[in-house]
Order: structure tokens, then C-alpha cells, then sequence
């Protein structure tokens, strides 16, 4: 079984990942580029580290082609620190949503 979660170095996401890994998933975890929390992710080879930014979506397309996926877990929120939690700017976090979704429906996972 195949996973992919948006989200993955955060709260919720890794802990989810350690779980999905433990029960023998192969996991594609999607990664900001050059954030500090890539090394809370566990070291393991079914884990596919995918470098990307929650807002350009088509990106990782390439990244995840022949991974498919079982299962789709979008955990991937911008901005969501304490002063900005109740910011208009977190409506900005709709769009490319809506776009992982889709990703998602190309790769043929299912929701999560």
C-alpha cells in the first residue's frame, strides 16, 4: 500500500507517517524546500521525501510519477503559527487545496 501526505514534518503529519511506515506503507511525503523540520521525518527507504511548496502544486507531478497511491492525506495548512491563525491570509491556503485534490485524483488516490 502507498501513501502520500502534504503536511508531513508537521504536528499530525509526522506521526502519521511514522504509523503509515510501521504498518508497511510505502510513504511520498510532501517537503518544504529548505525547511529545518525535514529532519523530524524518520529515516526509512519506503519513505520518498518530495520537495515542494504547498502553493505550486503541478510541481510535484514529476516527483511522484509511478507512485500512485493508496491512500491521500492533505494535512498542509500555510501559515497557521498563533498570530496568524485568524489572518484573511489564511483563505490563500484554498486554492492550492483545491489543486492537491486534483493532484491527488491524477496520482488515483484515494482521500484521506
Amino acid at each position: 500500500m502507498r501513501a502520500f501526505i502534504t503536511g508531513a514534518t508537521g504536528f499530525l503529519g509526522v506521526p502519521l507517517v511514522r504509523t503509515l511506515l510501521e504498518e508497511g506503507f510505502e510513504v511520498a511525503a510532501l517537503v518544504r524546500r529548505g525547511t529545518e523540520h525535514a529532519g523530524r521525518l524518520p529515516k526509512h527507504p519506503a519513505l520518498r521525501a518530495v520537495e515542494g511548496e504547498l502553493d505550486d502544486v503541478t510541481s510535484w507531478l514529476e516527483q511522484l510519477s509511478g507512485f500512485g497511491g493508496d491512500l491521500f492525506f492533505h494535512l498542509a495548512w500555510k501559515d497557521v503559527r498563533s498570530g496568524e491563525r485568524n489572518d484573511l491570509v489564511q483563505m490563500m491556503s484554498i486554492v492550492p487545496t483545491v489543486e492537491t485534490v486534483r493532484l491527488a485524483k491524477l496520482l488515483d488516490a484515494g482521500a484521506g
